[in-house]
């Protein structure tokens, strides 16, 4: 290629940035990261225009693929911010990104990156595991496909630990390995989040991509100096400013600051509501620490405006209700430059800090460290076109109460530059020129080191997460009284399902196939959640409800024993309770006083395609309803009819006392254009064998071999009675996929990996690779199985395989390292996912 790298990236960017010409500190960049020159972290100001990172990054990819060397870009890059937000920028820059590329097919960049997918499908996979939205898996569905994956510290942490909330045994392992090898990961405003900047740096001298040959790489990228790595990327933003017009509105923008001081805390927001209202700023944005306080002080300021002005954001807001924010009411005026037509107001708490691209003419706020207070005043006249101000109340504490940062932040302020009528400068550039001391700073939290031990504990991904220590201690430190977290959503089917009668089998299939979104729930600290809970009326106490906890397993208890229990047993886990129990209000949950808390599983912002229905039959006649709809069917073949084409999966409950009936549960996922095929065993094993062997050559050529013979094997177990016809096939033509499971329960436990990995082993037990590819590429073998899991006739053979494989997986892990063998494991699984989607069957 005759172009220049500086040429190649200046017409890229410009394509990808709607003729938008890159700044200084970005081409520098892009020559650093080509030169295999990588910083570690990142200083720049709020409004640098940080989330070109992305771009660069993917020119980078671009351009080393084109001209070589390989290797040295990682495939993948993550995003880490530190909150559930409702518009985040790095979220709208990807997907901006994804479309244009889309549309410039022709374009050297996009067809270099679209020749790394498996299908040559797409240039750019774009997947969100934060807020409301749903994991799409396109992330994860073609490890070759570039991606960039955008979610918060606990859902990108959680799952490059090995232990992804709720993840399941499935995709442990293979999160853990696409984000531990070939990824560039980005820990944006990594001052705020201290702890898991360490954890990044400690993975980081792991080196864990570097027995498969891959890179894996770690941004910091901060507002401050704090969280500097060893190698920082320098730049003297003066220069951008100077050549950059657009980059100088953002540095200089007005932005004036006046301190108010009050008495006491009763009082603050009292002013500060008198402050929003106050003539002048058409756009307020007033910060509040406490979520039930910011929906206080919101309805007060509703009270003396209307409604339709004034938007609330929390991070313990369902994300229902948080997603239809950006599109519905107030919300949507804090998002674009231009003003509107008359006052609007955005009440928030911390949520609003980072990543969320709102801006206003005027902001109030209580003193806080100067960590927090310069993320809040970025988002002051962040667009750069208006004038900004910022009130800033505090209160003289008594002598020994002091908060020493908030101390000191307050000293800050007043030693900065002051503006011609005697207001504070707190623009861009004059924070830029003088930073906070590090005293005006918030303390550090405590923070756990991370050994190879704790690496090799969580690797183990067939085991609980009970009695290990938990991830969270690595994301975030010591945690102060909000932590930790459990969820809480309402499901109409948990009427259904939360009873005797039902399997535990059948409740933990039912939330698998049927998962819990995050549209859906609603955040708190357990604590809280659990007094909120105790204050509902004494009739509700008793009412059975499930919960899932982290590992994914599902209990039932009432509420009255869910309240009982410790808060760590509640950590990371989520409570479903039936629709009418307890409220919401603005998206939080109360006992009572707002509207009736509502199942929303299926009106995510996202095509969720997903139905759920009761069936009933009372004297041979049938009649189905749709759940949490209005919709009903009499007799079953307009139904029938109606729910053709998806995947179904049903679980029969208790008939009405008294009556001559019975009562399905179906649950209707994965809609599909086509309907399931059966699937020859013979056709399958070669076809994934030939996948396998694409994918291994283009990711980790050495062990292509392995792949395809691991290939030809991996579903061999299915060829025996024991499958066969419970799963609705035949030995006279065995499948590997079927239309329809006749009667799934008959498997007795039994798994046909294990029945795989004993077809294999005469032939290959010196192969510790393709056996454990076998045996693992439904998530066991991480590193035991369940006793059940072996053919009945086969079970002195299968505990001495079993014994074997936890040795395999031990020698496995020090061959490759625990995130290499778990990448591996991953492309595996991605080309047993791959052929089934082009076979039109289900790869689970």
């Amino acid at each position: 290629m005759s172009e220049s790298p500086c040429g190649f990236f200046e017409t890229s960017f410009s394509k990808l940035s709607g003729c938008v010409p890159p700044y200084p500190w970005q081409k520098e960049l892009f020559a650093r990261f080509i030169n295999a020159d990588w910083p570690d972290s990142l200083e720049l100001p709020t409004g640098a225009g940080k989330t070109a990172i992305l771009k660069i990054w993917l020119i980078a990819l671009g351009w080393s693929l084109i001209n070589g060397p390989e290797n040295t870009i990682p495939r993948r890059l993550a995003w880490v911010v530190n909150r559930r937000v409702v518009v985040d920028q790095a979220t709208d820059e990807a997907e901006g990104i994804a479309n244009t590329l889309a549309g410039m097919p022709n374009d050297p960049l996009a067809q270099a990156l679209r020749a790394c997918s498996f299908q040559n499908k797409i240039p750019l996979a774009v997947s969100t595991l934060r807020g409301g939205k749903a994991d799409n898996r396109e992330w994860s569905r073609d490890p070759l496909t570039p991606a960039i994956i955008v979610g918060t510290v606990d859902m990108i942490g959680s799952r490059l630990l090995f232990r992804g909330y709720r993840d399941g045994r499935y995709y442990r392992p293979y999160h853990a390995g696409l984000l531990g090898v070939d990824t560039l990961i980005v820990n944006d405003e990594s001052h705020l989040t201290p702890a898991f900047a360490r954890l990044l740096r400690a993975v980081e001298a792991l080196r864990p991509a570097e027995r498969v040959k891959k890179p894996f790489r770690v941004l910091l990228v901060s507002a401050t100096e704090r969280g500097m790595g060893d190698r920082p990327f320098q730049h003297d933003v003066a220069v951008d400013a100077a050549e950059s017009e657009q980059f100088r509105y953002v540095y200089e923008a007005e932005k004036r600051a006046w301190l108010h001081e009050i008495p006491d805390q009763t009082t603050a927001r009292t002013q500060m509501i008198e402050r929003a209202l106050a003539p002048g700023a058409l756009r307020t944005i007033l910060f509040i620490e406490k979520p039930e306080q910011a929906a206080d002080v919101a309805r007060q300021i509703e009270n003396k405006t209307s409604p339709e002005q004034v938007a609330l954001l929390t991070g313990t807001m369902r994300g229902y209700e948080r997603d239809r924010l950006k599109t519905e009411g107030a919300f949507a005026a804090f998002l674009k430059p231009d003003l509107p037509d008359r006052p609007y107001y955005l009440v928030a708490t911390s949520a609003a800090e980072v990543g969320v691209n709102i801006s206003g003419e005027r902001m109030i706020t209580l003193i806080q460290d100067s960590d927090r207070l310069l993320q809040r005043l970025g988002r002051l006249n962040r667009f750069g076109v208006q004038a900004g101000e910022a009130h800033i109340f505090y209160v003289t504490p008594k002598e020994g109460k002091e908060n020493p940062a908030e101390k000191q932040t307050l000293e800050y302020l007043r030693a900065l530059p002051r503006t011609g009528d005697g207001a504070i400068d707190v623009s861009c550039r004059s924070i830029r020129e003088n930073p906070p001391p590090k005293e005006a700073r918030s303390e550090l939290p405590r923070m756990a080191l991370l050994d190879d031990r704790l690496i090799g504990l969580w690797s183990q991904t067939t085991a609980s997460s009970q009695g290990m220590p938990l991830v969270d201690h690595w994301l975030h430190g010591k945690q102060d009284d909000d932590y930790p977290e459990t969820e809480l959503a309402w499901r109409t089917e948990v009427e259904f399902l939360a009873t005797e009668d039902v399997s535990k089998a059948e409740q933990d299939a039912a939330l698998d196939r049927y998962r819990v979104l995050p549209h859906e729930v609603l955040k708190e600290p357990t604590s809280r959640l659990l007094e909120k809970l105790k204050e509902l009326p004494e009739d509700q106490q008793g009412r059975k409800i499930l919960f899932e906890n982290r590992d994914g397993e599902v209990k039932v208890c009432s509420i009255q024993e869910i309240t009982n229990r410790k808060k760590n047993d509640l950590q990371d886990g989520v409570i479903l309770l039936p629709p009418g129990c307890g409220c919401i209000d603005r998206g939080m949950f109360q006992p009572t006083g707002g509207t009736l808390g509502n199942d929303v599983a299926d009106k995510g912002e996202e095509d969720t395609e997903r139905r759920r229905y009761l069936a009933v039959r009372v004297d041979g006649e049938w009649t189905a309803s749709q759940l949490a709809s209005d919709q009903q069917w009499s007799g079953l073949k307009h139904w029938r009819e109606h729910i053709k084409g998806g995947k179904l999966m049903s679980i029969r409950i208790p008939g009405q006392d008294g009556e001559d009936s019975e009562r399905l549960l179906v649950l209707q996922t994965y809609f599909k254009k086509k309907e399931q095929k059966e699937i020859d065993l013979k056709d399958h094993l070669e076809e994934v064998a030939r996948i396998a062997r694409q994918i291994a050559r283009a990711a980790f050529p050495e062990v292509e071999e392995t792949f395809e013979s691991a290939g030809q094997f991996h579903d061999k177990g299915k060829n025996c009675d024991a499958w066969q016809i419970p799963m609705g096939g035949s030995m006279d033509r065995p499948l590997a996929k079927t239309k329809k499971p006749a009667n799934p329960k008959a498997m007795g436990g039994y798994r046909h990996e294990f029945g795989s990995l004993l077809e294999a082993l005469p032939s290959h037990q010196e192969n510790d690779l393709l056996l454990h590819l076998i045996a693992s590429h439904h998530g066991w073998a991480r590193p035991y199985w369940e006793e059940k899991a072996c053919h009945p006739e086969k079970r002195d053979e299968g505990k001495k395989a079993a014994l074997e494989a936890a040795k395999r997986f031990s020698r496995l892990q020090h061959r490759y390292g625990p995130w290499g063998l778990a990448y591996l494991e991953a492309l595996f699984k991605a080309a047993d996912g791959i052929a089934s989607e082009l076979d039109g069957s289900d790869s689970a």
